[in-house]
């Protein structure tokens, strides 16, 4: 950091302009003298040093002298460490052999002050303080101002960069280190909680914290600190994870397949009663249907904007709205292709629609993944007798990037499928096990609007999150959820599942 030049003075013609009579004068006036060549005697000088200062604070100095002959001028020379020259300041007569002056603002730094003083009577004879000066001299330590503190600071949950954005303003100096974000539990977050992160850059004033818990709220403050070792803090910001929870339904019997509406309503599928039910936001319910079910497990919305229920007991779909009659059936003949086998269906669990409505339909009980037309018509499969083998599929999910992602409970894993001509296995994550990223029996299968996917990890009583390539994002739920069986993701983030173990539909959400 480059410090200010300043105009030097030398400390010793300062003085000697009172050891010469002023041109013109005559004599008699008052200020004019007439040394003593006789006198080789320095006066005597007495001061107090001052050992401390505060930044940008005047330091004020006393001194007295005294001299047979008379004192001529005292002066303080002054210069901050390091410099090569002393800046000179000549101190007022206050009488009775008394002086009084100061170091200017100007000169009070944090890097400290050196000064010594000078005092000369009107023989010309000089006596300093220290007697030695300048060969040494009195430092004065100053304290630095603390630096500015961060102002509005806010934290928010972006899914999108994964993590609480913790925002703030602040103007760097030219003495700025850094800053460092605290994280607590509660409002008293202070430097005893832990540093989630730091910023070097004064113009980089956010920090994404990735790490934060997404299903409790989290208390930040920032501090800022100099090149002194200054720190301030800011005020408390109050940041909310993106999943708490926020509210239960039900009881249900059976609760199984959800999905949400463009009004943002949620559909259950019930399946004890063989019954689909239509809830607003707010967890009212709007209507309820039945039209011949029996075990509804899953549904998905199709071309037509009709909703499909996969019927795990009648090895079907039924079509509720859109182009379809309320209770219209599609069973295993109408998706048998002209010319082939049949199509048989064993316990489907699992119903998605691609972006070009093409369904996907988890075959559970034959251990494969079925691609049909648009409409309903057999095409292709994956799994047993069709490609990569599959132990116990349950969830399906279509992506829009031209995935599929499948739950495979026998493997504690998700696999994603490249969802083209044929479904081609891309990559698989996750595996046995309760710790990150593991898995335990997982059900059903989302994405939400940040592209994280989210699994039902029925075994482990929580929902799990990866990236689309099986990265572990976290967790939630756990302490909430019993044994979490399907889920779906609403447009503002908020995520419904159903908990077969307790009978309700768990609500999460900012």
């Amino acid at each position: 950091m480059r410090r200010p030049s300043l105009a030097l003075v030398p400390l010793a013609a300062a003085l000697a302009t009172g050891c010469q009579p002023d041109p013109g004068e005559t004599p008699g006036d008052d200020d004019t003298f007439v040394p003593d060549p006789g006198d080789t005697t320095p006066p005597t000088l007495e001061h107090d040093g001052v050992p401390s200062g505060a930044e940008g604070v005047a330091i004020p100095l006393a001194a007295t002298a005294s001299d047979a002959s008379g004192i001529s001028r005292v002066g303080v020379s002054w210069r901050r460490p390091g410099d090569s020259s002393f800046v000179t300041e000549l101190l007022e007569d206050q009488g009775g052999g008394a002086f009084a002056g100061e170091i200017p603002a100007s000169g009070v730094t944090p890097w400290g002050v050196e000064y010594y003083l000078v005092a000369a009577d009107s023989a010309g004879n000089q006596a300093t303080w220290p007697q030695d000066a300048p060969a040494s001299y009195q430092a004065v330590a100053v304290s630095p101002d603390p630096p500015e503190p961060a102002y509005n600071v806010a934290a928010y949950h972006d899914p999108s960069r994964g993590g609480v954005v913790v925002s703030w303003y602040h103007v760097a100096g030219d003495d700025f280190l850094d800053y460092t974000i605290h994280r607590g539990t509660s409002e008293s977050v202070d430097g005893s909680d832990p540093v989630v992160g730091e910023v070097a850059d004064g113009s980089a004033q956010e920090f994404v914290d990735a790490s934060a818990p997404t299903d409790a709220y989290s208390w930040y403050r920032v501090a800022v600190h100099d090149i002194w070792g200054g720190e301030t803090w800011s005020d408390v910001a109050k940041g909310r994870g993106l999943f708490l929870h926020q509210d239960s339904w039900g009881p249900f019997d059976g609760p199984a397949g959800l999905a949400t509406t463009a009004d943002g309503g949620v559909h259950v599928c019930e399946s004890g009663t063989g019954s689909l039910h239509h809830f607003d936001a707010s967890g009212a319910q709007v209507d309820a249907a039945d039209a011949g079910m029996t075990d509804p497990v899953a549904l998905g919305r199709g071309i037509d904007t009709g909703w499909y229920v996969l019927d795990r007991a009648l090895r079907g779909v039924h079509v509720f709205g859109g182009t379809g009659d309320l209770g219209d059936f599609i069973d295993e003949a109408a998706m048998s292709p002209a010319l082939g086998d049949p199509v048989v269906l064993d316990a489907p669990t699992g119903i998605a629609f691609n972006a070009q409505f093409q369904p996907h339909i988890v075959d559970a009980g034959n251990a494969r993944l079925l691609r049909l037309t648009d409409d309903f018509v057999y095409y292709t499969e994956v799994g047993a007798g069709g490609g990569s083998a599959l132990a116990s599929p349950y969830g399906v999910v279509a992506h829009g990037a031209g995935h599929v992602f499948l739950t495979d409970s026998g493997r504690d894993l998700v696999v994603r499928y490249r969802d083209s001509n044929s479904l081609t296995e891309e990559v698989a994550f996750g595996g046995s096990g309760a710790g990150d990223g593991l898995l335990s029996d997982p059900r059903g299968i989302a994405v939400d609007g940040g592209g994280a996917v989210l699994v039902a990890d029925r075994g482990n009583g929580r929902v799990a999150r990866f990236t689309v390539d099986g990265a572990w994002l976290g967790a939630f739920g756990a302490g909430v959820l019993q044994t979490p069986l399907a889920l779906a993701v609403a447009e503002d983030g908020t995520v419904y599942v159903s908990d077969e173990g307790s009978g309700t539909v768990e609500v999460f959400g900012p």
